[in-house]
């Protein structure tokens, strides 16, 4: 989710293709304190969990569900 984001991206892609029906943020045990004791900054924590919700959106602007 850090340095990855085009597997971010091609995760939900597969999801959808398998039939999903929604799509998710991917970000269900991303949080400032786990990113934080792992030695990342507030900033550097809140803009990796900003970053996989704007991956999530652009999936949805591109992606088209039945």
């Amino acid at each position: 989710m850090i340095n990855e984001l085009d597997k971010v991206y091609q995760a939900h892609w597969d999801y959808f293709t398998a039939g999903a029906e929604l799509v998710i943020t991917d970000t269900y045990q991303a949080n400032v304190q786990v990113f934080t004791q792992a030695g990342y900054s507030e900033q550097e924590a809140e803009k990796f969990i900003r970053d996989a919700v704007k991956v999530a959106k652009c999936f949805c602007s591109h992606a088209v569900f039945r």
